[in-house]
């Protein structure tokens, strides 16, 4: 029971940081993007 719970928690910490991980990719696409533009 244990361990299947913290491979759930586990699993949705990394979907979070992915998700951190990717918005912040785009973000600082889109600044370069921008700056280039201009």
């Amino acid at each position: 029971m244990i361990e299947s719970r913290s491979a759930i928690s586990f699993y949705w910490v990394g979907k979070d940081a992915l998700k951190l991980v990717l918005t912040a990719f785009v973000a600082k696409l889109m600044v370069l993007v921008s700056m280039t533009s201009c």
